[in-house]
């Protein structure tokens, strides 16, 4: 019996991951794709976060995002320094919140000096931007 090139969901959330990795190549449950499709607006996010920073003179520390990290676990996704002051900001799509092992890291950051900043949209970027006296 040949498949359809693509299976209904109700059939793929019966199967387990190896089989529909088998016989469904590519094919995602909504939920997992809604997740993936998060990921790509978070990235797109912090490029432009990065973008913004770079706008005002400001030289970000940002891993790649098209691999894993081998960045220590939990570290902001962006970080940078403003007259002598560090700061890193974790993006994050509206709505979302930082891992444990994310909270974790910010606050021995907070105790070291650092400023942390949960950053959902540009906007609230240059708002922060602001804030500290980092303008165009």
């Amino acid at each position: 019996m040949k498949l359809p090139a693509v299976l209904p969901n109700e059939f793929l959330r019966c199967m387990s991951e190896a089989d529909r990795a088998a016989l469904a190549p590519g094919q995602l449950l909504p939920k997992e794709a809604a997740v993936k499709i998060t990921a790509k607006d978070e990235r797109q996010l912090q490029g432009q976060l990065v973008g913004l920073l770079r706008l005002r003179g400001i030289e970000p520390l940002w891993f790649r995002t098209d691999k894993r990290t081998r960045a220590t676990v939990g570290w902001p996704d962006i970080t940078f320094a403003v007259q002598g002051r560090a700061f890193a900001w974790e993006a994050k799509m509206p709505g979302e919140k930082p891992r444990p092992e994310q909270v974790a890291m910010h606050c021995l950051m907070i105790r070291d000096g650092w400023t942390i900043e949960i950053v959902h949209t540009v906007d609230e970027g240059r708002t922060f931007l602001a804030t500290i006296g980092a303008t165009p």
